[in-house]
């Protein structure tokens, strides 16, 4: 194995080697013509882009062309929206009933309250209650009493 000098010394030699090449080679780089895809030529072309804006109004001609294009697209969608709105219309176009104007029928009808008139004023009816529904009611308060959980009122 060589000794430490001598690796030490081809290090040196090696960095400046390097150093001689890079030194030698900058001016070639600078020389050279410019990749049209370069992030400078990008930035420039953007400048300059950005410095031709008319004087009237302080806007180029691209943006008076996007403008006018987001206008008309937001008119066809608008358009669209209101044509989408009346073909939904024109398949439903009743509303649905309230749930409190809706009474069952049959056995559905048979636990709703009635809905009238008392004394001149909407509310609901209350019917006395039988006796056999009292005791029925009576009979399911004591076995909820005697369950184990917090059923009762």
């Amino acid at each position: 194995m060589p000794s430490q000098r001598r690796v030490r010394l081809l290090l040196y030699v090696l960095l400046a080697g390097v150093v001689t090449l890079l030194f030698f080679t900058s001016q070639q780089r600078q020389v050279r013509d410019m990749d049209s895809r370069t992030l400078q030529d990008f930035y420039h072309k953007t400048m300059g882009a950005m410095n031709e804006k008319t004087p009237a109004s302080g806007r180029t001609a691209a943006d008076l062309e996007d403008e006018r294009l987001a206008k008309e697209m937001a008119e066809r969608l608008r358009a669209a929206e209101q044509k989408a709105k009346e073909l939904a219309n024109a398949k439903a176009p009743n509303k649905p009933d309230k749930p409190i104007d809706i009474v069952g029928v049959g056995s559905s009808a048979g636990g709703q309250k009635k809905v009238g008139s008392v004394d001149g004023e909407e509310g609901e009816v209350d019917t006395p209650e039988s006796e056999q529904e009292h005791k029925a009611e009576e009979a399911l308060d004591e076995m909820l009493k005697k369950s184990p959980g917090k059923y009762y009122a």
